[in-house]
C-alpha cells in the first residue's frame, strides 16, 4: 500500500490518498468472503465531524464472483449519531441509500448476478428497496432470471416479484405459459408453493416436452423435496410421439427417491406403429422404479430401472397386426451400463403363412450382435425354408432361402452377406436369386427412408408353366424380365417381354407368338399381352387396384382343337369378353362365336363332375354361337347346323342350355341313305330333346 497523509492546521482537516490498500473480510468487520485493492481519497473534517470517501476497488471477488472494479462513495456525519449516504457501483450490483448508525435504507439494482447452488442456476435482474434495520435485511421488488436451469433442465426466463424479510420470503414468477409462487425461508433452504402450467414446453437433449398444463405442489426443505401434481401433454423422443395424462407423488430424501405415478396415455406413435390408448404404472421405492405398461391390448409388460447403476429390464407380450402380418411374440430386453441384451420368440402370421420367430440381440456400445434362427414354414403343397441370419461386427451373413412347389424346388437363394451401420442406423444387402427366376436384389434401410428393396431379373415361363399345366393344359415358352421396387410402404413392379413369347395349349391348333407388359405400385395394376399367329390374334387389356382386377379380351380366329374318346373338334374361335378377380375368385365373361368340323364319334354319359376348390371359385357367364353351318360328323353320316346357347355357373357344376339347328346333311340307316332338311338337337342338365 502507498499513500499520502495531509493535516491542515488552520482548517482542522485531515486528508489521506491511499493506493493499492488490500481489503479483505477483516478490514470491513464481516464474515463474507470478500478481496479487493482499495484507491481513493478519504477527507475527514474534524471541527465537524464529517467523512468523505470518493474511491474504486479493483479486482473485488466476492464469495468466489468477480465484481471487477466497483466505485464506492460516501459522506458522513460521526460522533453520538453516525450517519450518511453511500454508493456503491459495480458491474453486476449497484447500491445507493442511506445509513443511520447500523441501519441501512436505499435501492439495489442487480444487473445480471450468475446465481447457482446445487439445485437452481440462473443470470439474474432485480430492482427494489434495500433496507437493513435492527439487524434484519429486507428487499422488496421485480426482477427477471435469464437462462433458468432446475437440476440441470432449462425452462428458459422468467419475470419475478421478491418480497424478502430476512430469511423469509416470498416470490411470484412468471415464465413462458408456466407461473410459480411460494414462500420459503433462505436459511432453511425451504420453499412450499405451486407451478400452475398452461402449455409449458422444454427440450432436453433428444427429449421434447409440449403443451403441458395442469398444477405441480413443491415443498422442500434443505435436501428434502416433495413433488405431487397433475399434468396433461405430450412427449416426443427420438421416434416415439405420446400424449396422456399423468398424475405422481415423488419425494428425495438423503438422495434416495421415492413415489408413484400413473400415466393415461393416448396417440401414441412409435416409428411407424400407431396405438389410441394406454396405461403406464409405477412405484419408486429403494433406489429402483417398478413399472408396468399396457398399449391397447396389443402390449402388455413390466419392468425395473436401478437408480445405483442404471440398469433397465422388461419383458412383455406383444400381439398385434402389422400391415398384413399378424404377431404373438414373448420379448425379454435388459440393459446394464452399456450392454443391452434381449431376446424374442414366437409367432407371425402372413397371409397364411405361420413363421415361428426366434431372435437374439446384445449391443454394447457401438457393436450390435442379433441371431435370427433358421425355420421352415408350409402351406399345402407350398414350403419355404430360411436360413439363420446373423448380424455382428457390421457384417450381415444370410445362410440363404428356398422355396418348393411340391417336391420340386422352384426359388433357391444362396447365401449372402451384407454391412450395416449401428451409429447411422443404415443397412445394405445383396442377395442372387436362382430357379424359376433368376436375377439379384438389394435390401438398403435407413431412418430417413425405411426399408428399401430392388430386384432385377427375369422369369421362366416354361418353368412356371409346369406347376399349372395339368390344370389349363397350356404352356408358355420364354422369358419375362421383371424389376421391384420397394420404398417403404410402396412398391413398383414391372413384367416386360424383351424377346416374343410362345404360347402353346393342347387345345390351339397352333402356338401363338406374343408379348406381355404389365405395371403395378400396390395401388393400380395396368397390362396388356398380344398374340398372334397365321391370321389369327388374341389381345387383352388389364386394370385394377389391390382389391380387384379386371381385364378385357378379344379373340379373332384363334384354332381350336379338342380331342377325346367319343369327340374331335378343330374350330376357329371369335369373340370378345372380360375377366373379373378378387385374387381369391375368378369370374370369366364372353359372347363366343365359332365355326369349323365336329366330329362325333359316340355320345358321351354325362359325367359326375367332382367337386373342388379350384374349380368352384372360378364362376362363368358365357354365351355361345357359330358365325357359319357347323359341319358334324356322326357314325351315321354328316350333318350341317347352327350353334345357339349359354354356359353359366361354376366351372366345378356349371349349368348349360345349347341347341344345335339342322340346315343340312346326310344320315344313313338301315342301308338306305335319308337328306336332312331341318331339325334340332338341344340338351342342358336335365334332358335332351331331337326334331328331325
Amino acid at each position: 500500500m502507498e499513500g499520502i497523509l495531509k493535516y491542515d492546521i488552520s482548517k482542522n482537516t485531515l486528508e489521506s490518498v491511499l493506493d493499492r490498500l488490500s481489503v479483505d473480510k477483516s478490514l470491513l468487520s464481516v464474515k463474507r468472503n470478500i478481496a479487493g485493492v482499495f484507491s481513493g481519497n478519504i477527507f475527514v473534517d474534524i471541527q465537524n465531524k464529517s467523512v468523505k470517501l470518493d474511491g474504486n476497488i479493483k479486482n473485488l471477488v466476492l464469495d468466489k464472483i468477480h465484481l471487477g472494479t466497483a466505485i464506492i462513495r460516501s459522506k458522513a456525519i460521526y460522533g453520538q449519531k453516525n450517519q450518511g449516504d453511500i454508493e456503491f457501483l459495480s458491474k453486476m450490483f449497484d447500491i445507493r441509500g442511506r445509513f443511520y448508525e447500523r441501519d441501512f435504507a436505499g435501492k439495489l439494482r442487480v444487473k445480471g448476478f450468475p446465481y447457482a447452488d446445487d439445485r437452481l442456476s440462473a443470470k439474474v435482474f432485480y430492482e427494489g428497496s434495500l433496507y437493513y434495520l435492527r439487524g434484519i435485511l429486507q428487499s422488496v421488488g421485480r426482477g427477471s432470471a435469464i437462462d433458468v436451469s432446475v437440476s440441470g433442465i432449462n425452462i428458459g426466463n422468467l419475470t419475478f416479484d421478491l418480497n424478502l424479510i430476512n430469511p423469509k420470503y416470498q416470490i411470484v414468477a412468471k415464465g413462458h405459459n408456466f407461473q410459480l409462487h411460494g414462500t420459503g425461508s433462505i436459511l432453511e433452504k425451504s420453499f412450499d408453493g405451486s407451478i400452475n402450467l398452461s402449455g409449458f414446453s422444454l427440450k432436453e437433449r433428444e427429449l421434447e416436452i409440449s403443451d403441458l398444463i395442469g398444477r405441480v405442489f413443491v415443498q422442500a426443505y434443505g435436501e428434502k423435496i416433495n413433488l405431487n401434481g397433475k399434468v396433461e401433454g405430450k412427449l416426443r423422443r427420438e421416434d416415439l410421439e405420446v400424449q396422456g395424462v399423468s398424475e405422481f407423488y415423488l419425494s428425495k430424501s438423503e438422495g434416495k427417491l421415492g413415489g408413484e405415478f400413473v400415466s393415461n396415455l393416448r396417440n401414441i406413435k412409435y416409428g411407424d406403429f400407431e396405438f389410441k390408448s394406454g396405461l403406464l404404472t409405477g412405484i419408486i421405492k429403494n433406489e429402483e422404479v417398478s413399472f408396468s405398461y399396457k398399449i391397447e391390448e396389443k402390449l402388455k409388460g413390466s419392468g425395473k430401472i436401478s437408480f445405483r447403476d442404471f440398469s433397465f429390464s422388461t419383458q412383455g407380450q406383444w400381439q398385434d397386426k402389422v400391415g398384413e402380418t399378424i404377431l404373438n411374440l414373448a420379448y425379454t430386453i435388459q440393459k446394464s451400463g452399456d450392454f443391452i441384451v434381449g431376446s424374442a420368440k414366437g409367432e407371425a402370421k402372413i397371409k397364411d403363412f405361420l413363421i415361428p420367430v426366434d431372435t437374439n440381440l446384445q449391443i454394447r456400445k457401438d457393436k450390435i450382435k442379433v441371431t435370427f434362427k433358421e425355420f421352415r414354414t408350409r402351406k399345402g403343397i407350398l414350403t419355404m425354408d430360411f436360413g439363420r441370419i446373423n448380424l455382428e461386427d457390421g457384417k450381415i451373413n444370410f445362410e440363404g432361402a428356398s422355396i418348393r412347389f411340391n417336391s420340386e424346388e422352384i426359388i433357391k437363394i444362396p447365401p449372402s452377406e451384407g454391412y450395416f451401420n449401428l451409429k447411422a442406423r443404415n443397412l445394405e444387402s445383396e442377395i442372387n436369386i436362382r430357379g424359376y427366376a433368376y436375377g439379384q436384389a438389394k435390401l438398403l434401410y435407413s431412418p430417413t427412408s425405411g426399408f428399401n428393396l430392388v430386384s432385377e431379373g427375369s422369369i421362366d415361363l416354361g418353368k412356371v408353366s409346369k406347376l399349372i399345366r395339368s390344370k389349363i393344359k397350356s404352356t408358355l415358352v420364354g422369358s419375362i424380365y421383371y424389376y421391384l421396387n420397394t420404398d417403404g410402404k410402396k412398391w413398383n413392379l414391372v413384367l416386360l417381354s424383351k424377346e416374343p413369347i410362345k404360347l402353346r395349349s393342347r387345345y390351339l391348333g397352333l402356338p401363338l407368338v406374343g408379348n406381355a407388359y404389365f405395371f403395378g405400385d400396390g395401388k393400380v395394376f395396368k397390362g396388356s399381352a398380344n398374340f398372334v399367329g397365321n391370321g389369327s390374334y388374341f389381345r387383352m387389356e388389364a386394370e385394377g387396384t389391390e382389391k380387384r382386377l379386371t381385364a378385357e379380351f378379344r379373340l379373332e380366329k384363334i384354332p381350336v382343337m379338342y380331342k377325346d374318346a367319343s369327340l374331335r373338334g378343330n374350330v376357329f374361335l371369335n369373340g370378345k369378353g372380360s375377366l373379373e378377380t378378387d385374387y381369391s375368385n375368378l369370374k370369366l365373361t364372353s359372347e363366343l362365336s365359332l365355326g369349323g368340323m365336329v366330329d362325333v364319334q359316340s355320345f358321351p354319359k354325362e359325367k359326375q363332375h367332382k367337386k373342388d376348390g379350384f374349380s368352384e371359385r372360378i364362376s362363368l357367364d358365357l354365351k355361345i354361337s357359330s358365325y357359319e353351318p357347323l359341319r358334324v360328323y356322326l357314325p351315321e353320316g354328316y350333318i350341317y347346323c347352327f350353334l345357339d346357347g349359354y354356359v353359366k355357373g361354376t366351372l366345378g357344376d356349371p349349368d348349360y342350355k345349347i341347341k344345335f339347328s339342322f340346315s343340312g346333311g346326310e344320315l344313313r340307316y338301315f342301308n338306305r341313305k335319308f337328306h336332312v332338311k331341318s331339325g334340332s338337337y338341344e340338351f342342358d342338365k336335365k334332358e335332351k330333346r331331337w326334331t328331325l
